[in-house]
């Protein structure tokens, strides 16, 4: 796997949560203030979504997992190459990225709102290349 090129600064700016959680002060955060983070990023993410306190909170009690802090920090940290994968996955990601590329059609789907556009009409900007 490489690296991505670097997108647009308003792109990257659009990003700045996945950025953060890869700091130690992004764990401080989601350890600390975790729901007042989802909450920021469900309301950019859908900003014309109205949704009630009392949605938020059953969904919220699922961030109490204790293991949430360290699965959603690994995750977005091996995404951007700072934090290894798994040793028992290695061999399998090695035998995987030997293969052919997938060519089955699939759909990107994004929020009218979300801040990110609609998907491109050529495909081929849309597809992941790692």
């Amino acid at each position: 796997m490489t690296r991505e090129q670097p997108a647009t600064a308003s792109a990257e700016a659009k990003r700045w949560y996945q950025w953060y959680f890869n700091t130690d002060q992004g764990r401080v955060g989601l350890e600390e203030i975790r729901r007042d983070i989802i909450r920021h990023l469900w309301e950019r993410w859908s900003p014309r979504w109205k949704y009630t306190d009392e949605a938020f909170n059953r969904s919220a009690d699922s961030f109490d997992n204790p293991d949430f802090v360290e699965i959603t920090l690994h995750s977005y940290r091996h995404r951007h190459m700072n934090a290894p994968g798994e040793d028992r996955f290695l061999d399998v990601e090695k035998k995987l990225a030997e293969g052919p590329p997938i060519l089955v059609p699939s759909i990107v789907l994004r929020g009218a709102d979300s801040g990110f556009g609609a998907p491109s009409q050529d495909p081929s900007a849309d597809k992941n290349n790692s």
